[in-house]
């Protein structure tokens, strides 16, 4: 990444955007997302000032600046102080207005440029600005880069939020600058964060908090992953005792052992004799032994009789003696 950043016109110029452009580019605020240079980002663009901007440059070089709004909620017109100070130059790509007002447009980014001097006129925020280099990429950050692409690609294999071509894309990236940059643009992170990751001008340090966000997005993610098979596997077992149940009921009644309604007497018996924890819970056990085995076999006897001797018990009737001992 130690080439300058380049702007190509329709009359074929091909300069370095310090050369091209050294003075002053009206600034477009964004509102919750951060450009980064070599990227593309869509923008719909709906207040007056911002669409006189797009205007203004779409019949020259279309060539603007975006910041990013410190305050996302902000719902006012972008004063200077309420834009950070380090920004993207970037180039209106395409351009579409919309039948119910306002511009939707893509815009390239270009170049990291800190914004010196503002000012405004009649119609849109402007501002000075200076070009921003990075740092060289060392042996250190190319060997970050593999650890960043094999943490980025578990996670786009769990990660139901990154398409499958953006980790395609990410894997054939071969610079860690433009691999940290297409990362920060693509990783889901708030706008703070990746407006952090605009302003650090060093490959290295970049990388190193997008490999600490990885992990921790991993880690997330495998926890939730976890979760949900394990909730998948409750339900499955639950569905199949369900099945398993019907089918059973199906059997007995091709087999004419219309048990059903006894046993539906058998429960509103247990319910009804408010037993003790212990004796209930084996009660509940022989109506399930009940359930499973036919009417005909001895051990549906032996379970009713053992289920009766259970319900004759007056676990909570109660009589009123006369203790008088003349009575």
């Amino acid at each position: 990444m130690t080439d300058k950043p380049k702007i190509v016109d329709k009359r074929g110029s091909n300069k370095p955007a310090e050369e091209r452009f050294p003075g002053t580019v009206g600034v477009l605020p964004l509102r919750d997302t951060v450009l980064f240079p070599n990227l593309s980002l869509p923008v719909l663009v709906g207040r007056p000032p911002s669409v006189k901007l797009i205007e203004s440059v779409v019949g020259n070089e279309r060539i603007l600046a975006t910041g990013t709004l410190k305050d996302p909620k902000q719902d006012t017109d972008a004063k200077p102080d309420d834009i950070h100070s380090v920004g993207t130059l970037s180039r209106v790509s395409e351009f579409l207005r919309l039948p119910q007002g306002g511009l939707q447009v893509a815009l390239q980014g270009i170049t990291r440029v800190r914004f010196v001097d503002w000012m405004r006129d009649d119609d849109f925020l402007k501002a000075r600005i200076e070009f921003l280099k990075t740092e060289p990429a060392t042996r250190e950050a190319h060997a970050r880069m593999r650890n960043v692409l094999r943490l980025f690609g578990e996670v786009a294999e769990l990660a139901p939020y990154i398409p499958p071509q953006f980790a395609v894309a990410a894997m054939n990236i071969t610079e860690p600058g433009d691999l940290a940059d297409f990362l920060a643009a693509n990783m889901n992170m708030d706008s703070q964060t990746k407006q952090g990751l605009l302003e650090e001008l060093d490959v290295e340090k970049r990388l190193a908090s997008l490999e600490e966000h990885l992990t921790g997005e991993l880690d997330l993610l495998r926890i939730s992953t976890r979760a949900q098979e394990e909730i998948t596997d409750e339900m499955r077992k639950m569905q199949r005792e369900q099945f398993l149940r019907r089918q059973l009921d199906v059997i007995r009644q091709e087999l004419g052992e219309g048990d059903s309604e006894e046993l539906a007497d058998l429960r509103r018996r247990v319910d009804e004799a408010k037993m003790p924890d212990e004796p209930r819970q084996a009660a509940e056990r022989e109506l399930r032994r009940l359930e499973r085995i036919p009417s005909a076999s001895p051990e549906w006897s032996v379970a009713r009789n053992y289920l009766d001797w259970l319900l004759d018990i007056p676990w909570s009737n109660e009589t009123s003696d006369n203790d008088d001992l003349k009575h």
